[in-house]
């Protein structure tokens, strides 16, 4: 008869494909998907109890009769396979009925963003041509959302729903670097995210270039809007929040002796805040500085799309890779302090260019090959998720919305 020790190591030889399926259940989502509505701390508590579940389940696996076991195990994975893919299904079925029938999609949107005290019109999204899009803040509507949308800057913990239908979606929406945007605590929860992130399920990107499809002729006059106005000054920065310990103060610090930049904000002086104001300031300007404050991949904000390329400002970046950006601009449409060896190299670059009107208008060739897009909103955002209906991917729960956001 085998002893104890060798039943234990022939049984987990025998069982272990087994146990290490029992790893990928996704039990999150048959907690979910147990009942049409479960409360949230239910779900939770199914989630840590089927968890410990399982990880007794590997025990008594290793230590009783194999033979039985097996045959258990096999039944049971393949009960959780099929509930499993029927809430994949599920979703994926009625997501096809709303395209067929052209159903609107509802979308709730469960804290108001920054404060906001108006109303939400919910045909909102027509202004932008999506159609079918219903947009609302009334919380007496969860039950009959399609999507629940959370703005990462205003969730809190003990304020989340209560419930949620099987092939109802929630939205983690964040414009922030991950730096900024603390997710540890909510893994487990999203299936989709909407972010700046080229990889998220919608892509939210701060600004765009688009093609022209019909280029003019060299004899066409160039448009109104790619004429730049006169520059009198060499370079401006604004800023609202400033740290002396941050990458992008230190550089400044190091920049600031060899060229002379004008700083607006918190910092020094104050700057208008109504776009057409702000605009006529700062185009008075050769050079922006776009000094972002993470390097995160795909971060490229209203610094570089807004303060820049639609002010009539080359920026000069300091943020993420030269070729992460070049996977958005041309190449030559901006300058990266990367480029050079030190600050003083730098600002002698941009001394170069404020004395060689060729090579600085070189800058602005972009102008006649693409038309520049910054009109996202917070709501027209949002209606993306209509928009991107049909390109949106199968039912799927985060696990770890963190080490996708730092990936």
């Amino acid at each position: 008869m085998a002893s104890r020790d060798q039943r234990l190591r022939i049984s987990g030889e025998l069982l272990k494909p087994h146990l290490l399926l029992l790893n990928d259940i996704p039990v999150y989502a048959i907690c979910r998907s147990m009942n049409r509505y479960v409360h949230h701390r239910q779900v939770h508590h199914c989630h840590s109890n089927a968890r410990a579940l399982l990880v007794r389940m590997k025990g008594i696996l290793i230590w009783a009769n194999t033979k039985h076991f097996k045959r258990r195990l096999k039944i049971f994975l393949v009960l959780i396979s099929f509930i499993t893919s029927m809430t994949i299904i599920l979703s994926a079925a009625v997501q096809s009925r709303r395209q067929k029938n052209n159903d609107p999609v509802l979308l709730l949107i469960w804290w108001k963003p920054f404060n906001m005290r108006q109303d939400i019109d919910p045909f909102i999204c027509q202004n932008y041509g999506i159609r079918n899009c219903l947009l609302t803040t009334n919380r007496s509507s969860l039950g009959a959302a399609d999507f629940v949308v959370m703005h990462h800057r205003e969730i809190k913990r003990n304020d989340l729903p209560k419930g949620r239908r099987p092939d109802q979606q929630w939205v983690w929406m964040s414009l922030e670097a991950p730096p900024n945007a603390k997710t540890e605590h909510l893994e487990g929860m999203f299936n989709l995210t909407l972010t700046y992130r080229r990889d998220s399920d919608i892509f939210s990107p701060y600004g765009w270039l688009e093609e022209i499809k019909n280029k003019q002729s060299p004899s066409t006059p160039p448009a109104q809007e790619s004429i730049l106005p006169k520059k009198q000054e060499l370079a401006v920065w604004v800023t609202s929040h400033w740290t002396e310990k941050l990458a992008r103060v230190i550089y400044f610090r190091c920049l600031q002796p060899h060229i002379s930049v004008k700083v607006f904000g918190r910092y020094d002086q104050p700057l208008c805040s109504e776009w057409p104001c702000m605009k006529a300031r700062l185009s008075l300007y050769k050079f922006y500085l776009a000094f972002e404050n993470s390097k995160q991949r795909d971060y490229i904000t209203e610094k570089f799309w807004h303060n820049s390329f639609l002010a009539g400002l080359v920026p000069v970046v300091f943020g993420t890779t030269r070729k992460n950006y070049e996977d958005f601009v041309p190449g030559d449409s901006f300058i990266h302090v990367d480029d050079f060896s030190s600050p003083a190299e730098l600002a002698a670059h941009l001394h170069y260019l404020d004395q060689n009107d060729t090579a600085y208008q070189a800058y602005f060739d972009w102008h006649a090959k693409f038309r520049l897009h910054t009109n996202k909103t917070f709501i027209s955002r949002l209606c993306d998720i209509c928009h991107n209906l049909s390109n949106l991917p199968g039912y799927k729960v985060y696990q770890n919305l963190t080490a996708w956001y730092w990936s």
